[in-house]
Formats: structure tokens, sequence, C-alpha cells
């Protein structure tokens, strides 16, 4: 049974259509595991900080007279998250709430009948403040209602797989904008041994990196308000690394490590250089579901006089873990200069782009989003993945 769009709304998913959604994207990106494999690694989003406490809600297209049914349309979900902004006319960072956009499916079945573009331009008003997006268009019916726990949101993030225009065109209605990609770039060295860095460098476990997550936030506002007066685009905004949003990365990959062959679970998942001038360090974590192996770097903070030193640092992990590549996503422009004389090679990125939907004052084209170095990512993507090798998560399906 076909539906005109007006019969339609968004609604939070029950637990029964949780279920059902996750053994419909098992069906399409599955590739050879079992459900109950699939299964137990999505509700690895269930029980970490980043998701907890309403944080994470699955969304389905259903009828409006049939809410709970689990024939639904098609379906998403967002992560809320703690995000700064800064604007140009103040002195001040203010942390506010914003969204990050996952796992958009439509069944085979429903596909090119609009569906799940219908979807994500209801999911706008689930997500920004009342009143900030515009007349919600009577042809649609009702505007749907969003729960407490959603809402209120400054902004979100999705990360395309299927290049600029697509998410671009659905916007809050048909004749606005939607989620507009942003300029990125994807440096990479071949891993080799630098032997740069002192041997009293401190390695940083799990539990190492969320302590610096969380010191990392006030190196984070620090440097908005630093470098603001030379940003051209008045706005700024990042996510926050911490509450769980790059550790769960670190628990995805010791979700899968353990299923792969000869493989071994990295011990360490960061590193701080100590004795330079300013607080130097990097997150990361490893992907090697496909070659080549490479290690991820989810945070970086360094001077191009102590950025040699650090990759030195970085590169020892990635050959301990038998990585042939670093990566790592808009390096800084003061570090790509020395990263070229390291033997990185820096490139516009063409897939999982960054795409931006702004629902505070100005255009989103006047805002910049901060801090993309892949640790904010973890459960942004339209796909749920952090990385390249996670790449059969996130062949979307949405038409």
């Amino acid at each position: 049974m076909d539906f005109n769009l007006s019969q339609l709304s968004l609604f939070p998913a029950t637990p029964a259509q949780v279920d059902k959604s996750r053994r419909n994207q098992h069906s399409e990106w599955g590739r050879g595991s079992s459900p109950e494999y699939y299964l137990k690694l999505k509700e690895l989003v269930d029980v970490h900080e980043h998701a907890t406490e309403d944080k994470y809600i699955t969304w389905v297209l259903a009828p409006r007279d049939d809410p709970e049914t689990l024939d639904f349309l098609c379906s998403c979900a967002t992560f809320r998250r703690r995000a700064l902004v800064h604007y140009a006319s103040s002195q001040e960072v203010e942390e506010r709430v914003a969204y990050a956009v996952s796992v958009v499916f439509c069944p085979p079945e429903n596909r090119k009948k609009g569906y799940a573009s219908h979807m994500m331009r209801l999911l706008h008003y689930m997500l920004a403040p009342p009143g900030s997006i515009g007349p919600f268009p009577s042809s649609w019916g009702l505007p749907p209602v969003a729960p407490p726990t959603a809402g209120n949101g400054l902004f979100s993030v999705l990360y395309s797989a299927i290049g600029h225009s697509f998410y671009a065109s659905l916007g809050p209605d048909p004749t606005r904008l939607g989620w507009q990609a942003k300029d990125q770039i994807d440096t990479i060295w071949s891993t080799k041994q630098l032997s740069l860095h002192p041997a009293s460098i401190r390695w940083l476990s799990i539990d190492g990196c969320i302590k610096l997550w969380h010191e990392d936030a006030s190196y984070m506002r620090e440097r908005i308000l630093a470098t603001s007066e030379s940003s051209t685009p008045p706005v700024r905004c990042a996510f926050l690394p911490s509450h769980g949003v790059a550790a769960y990365q670190i628990h995805r990959v010791n979700f899968f490590l353990p299923c792969l062959p000869d493989v071994q679970i990295p011990q360490k998942w960061g590193v701080i250089i100590p004795g330079t001038a300013e607080p130097t360090y990097a997150t990361w974590i490893t992907d090697v579901r496909s070659p080549p192996a490479a290690l991820v770097i989810t945070r970086i903070r360094a001077t191009p006089e102590n950025f040699p030193v650090l990759l030195s640092a970085i590169m020892d992990a990635a050959q301990e873990n038998a990585c042939i590549t670093v990566e790592v996503w808009n390096l800084d422009g003061d570090l790509r200069q020395v990263a070229r004389e390291l033997g990185g090679h820096t490139k516009p990125r063409l897939n999982q782009l960054t795409s931006l939907a702004w629902y505070g004052p100005g255009k989103v084209e006047d805002v910049d989003f901060l801090f993309d170095e892949n640790g904010m990512r973890g459960n942004c993507l339209t796909g749920v993945v952090a990385c390249r090798s996670y790449a059969w998560l996130i062949q979307l399906s949405v038409q």
C-alpha cells in the first residue's frame, strides 16, 4: 500500500520498532554476519555514555493512524550531543545542544517513493528549536511532535556516503536546503620509523583518553576564542568529544577485533608528549577490517614545532599494531606544511562528507564546523561507524 505524505508522520520508535529497524538494516549491511552478531553490535549503541539517558533515539516514518506498526516505511537515528558555538560578536563560547544523524535506512520495497526524503525533512522539526525553521507545510498535515528528550538543537550533522546533493536537498520543506557539505580534507602517511620522540612519552589507555577528552573541552573553548579574529565565518561550532562521544569508537573496535584472526588488541589509544610549551597529544583508533590497515587519528593538539615529535610517537603505535597508514581528517592549516614535509599526502575528501544543517541565526554558509578530525564521528554517519574499515555498514540505502 502506498501512502500520501499527509498520511504519514515521524515518531520515536517503540522497542519493537527499534529491533525491527536493526533487523531491516542487517539484510542490507550485514555482509554475511548472522542477525544475532549484527544485533549484538547494535546493542553497543544502547549501553555506552554517548547514548544513555535518552540521548539516542530511533525514528520511524509511519502512518498517523498506526504509529506503532512494525510495517513502518523507513527509519533513522539521532544522538543528542553537547556542542560549542561562538559568534563573532561575542566574547563567550556557549555550550548548546546539537545532534548527530545516523543509520538512515529505507527497505527496498519502499524506495523510489519519496518516503526517506520525507522522513529527513520531518526530522528537522524534531531537532530544531520550536518555531526556528518557519511554518510547517500545510500539505503535509499536522507537524510531528518532538518528545521531551529531543528538540532545541542549534545544528545537526551527518556524514554523507552519497555525495553533496542528496541531503542538501532535504530541507524543512521542498524549497529550502537541508544538510550542506562543508569543505574537508584527508591527510595520509605511510607508516615509517621517525624516532623523533623522547622515551618519556605517556601512552594512554582508554581511561586515560576519557580523562583527556574531558580536559580537551577547555582547550577547544580557548582555541575557538584565540582564533576567532582570524576566522572568516562569523559563527564557529563543534561537537565535544567528552561524555562518551569519542570513547564509543574504541568500544566498537574492541567489539570487532576479537573476531579477527591474528589481530592484536591495542593497549595504547593515545599519547601525551611531555615537556612541550603547550599540551601536545593525540588519540586514535586502529582500523584493520579492510586493507590497508590504518591508524586513524581521532583528536590531535600540536604546534608546527612539536608536531614531528607527536607524529613520531603515533607512527610507533601504528607499527606496533601492524597499521600500514596513519590518517587524519581536516588537519589544521598551520600543520599541513609540516605534514607534507613528513611525507603526508593531503587531498580533498570525496566520501563520508561532513554535512551540516543549521537551526540558529544566520545561514549555514556562515558557519565553520571545527575539530572534525574523526573523533566526533563515532555515531554520526549515515551508517553508524567511524572509519573506512566499516564501509560495509554505510552503503546508504535511502531513495
